[in-house]
Order: structure tokens, then C-alpha cells, then sequence
């Protein structure tokens, strides 16, 4: 009988996502339980676990993902974002391209009042990259865009960047 259960457990489909892991839109399948958290990895196994508690989004404290190219910090906030999606936040993805359209098609339409609205439903904001194919102006631009969303709208941020020296001044 026991073994007729597992076997049925096993037969089953996995369950969906959750509604708010389908809408984050995150481009891959990332969570604490994936992390590696050897020592030779170099990520806090305290630190990595205290944030995927997301209190740091109650307290609208942005987190900022810093690495080279080919470190994982497109992986580690993809994490970070999948964490709070669990927590019952709201998260929405984005990589750069997307975004930066989006910012145009507002500027170009004049429907910027409809997208802070929109941001304005969200607890988490996940942005892979956004200053990467930007010049110095643009990306400081985006960051104080980026800013005042969380100081006016209370969205928190992750941000995955290679660039401290260009995201330094608004942590």
C-alpha cells in the first residue's frame, strides 16, 4: 500500500508555478536550494540564507549583485527574486533591452503615468545589468530613475552589475 502511494506521488505532474513566479517573468529557474554554497564559492552561507528571508524588502533596502562577467550574478538575483515571489511579494524581471524599450515607448506615447502605476503594484523590482550598454550619462539616468522609484514608490530593487563605480553612488 505504502509503496502504491509513492508510486502515485511519483506518477503525478509536478505542480505550476505559482502565479507570481509566472508573472516575474525570471529568464531562468534559480533558487537558494540550487545555490552552491561551498566555501570555495566565496558566498556567506549565513548572509545568502538571511536574505532569502527578504526582510531587506520590507525595509525597501535595495540589494546590489556585484561580480565579474560569468560570476552568476544574473543567477544569484534571479535567487534572490524567486525568494521573494515565495514570500508572497510581487517581482517582476527585466533584463536591459526591455527595459530600455519600455523607458522610450513611455517617453515616445507619454503613458509614463501608466508604467509608475504599474511599477507601483510591484515589491521587487529584478534588473539584470541595466547601466551595461549604456554610456556614462544614460546609466546615471537609470540609476536616479532607478532611486527615486525606491524613495517615491517604495519599490525595492536588486540589481545585478559588474560596475561598483558606477552603482556606488546610489546604494
Amino acid at each position: 500500500s505504502g509503496e502504491n502511494v509513492t508510486a502515485r506521488a511519483a506518477a503525478m505532474p509536478p505542480e505550476p508555478p505559482p502565479r507570481t513566479m509566472l508573472c516575474a517573468a525570471f529568464p531562468m529557474s534559480a533558487s537558494l536550494e540550487d545555490l552552491d554554497l561551498s566555501p570555495a564559492r566565496g558566498l556567506e552561507r549565513r548572509t545568502i540564507l538571511e536574505l532569502g528571508q527578504c526582510n531587506w524588502i520590507t525595509a525597501r533596502q535595495n540589494l546590489i549583485v556585484l561580480g565579474p562577467t560569468g560570476s552568476g550574478k544574473s543567477f544569484l538575483a534571479c535567487t534572490f527574486g524567486t525568494a521573494a515571489a515565495r514570500n508572497g511579494f510581487t517581482v517582476r524581471y527585466h533584463r536591459t533591452s526591455r527595459l530600455l524599450h519600455t523607458l522610450s515607448q513611455v517617453r515616445a506615447d507619454g503613458s509614463l503615468t501608466n508604467l509608475l502605476r504599474s511599477l507601483a503594484r510591484i515589491n521587487l523590482l529584478v534588473l539584470d545589468e541595466p547601466t551595461s550598454q549604456l554610456d556614462p550619462w544614460g546609466a546615471e539616468d537609470v540609476l536616479t530613475a532607478l532611486t527615486r522609484l525606491n524613495e517615491d514608490l517604495g519599490l525595492t530593487i536588486v540589481l545585478a552589475e559588474h560596475r561598483l563605480e558606477r552603482v556606488i553612488g546610489h546604494a
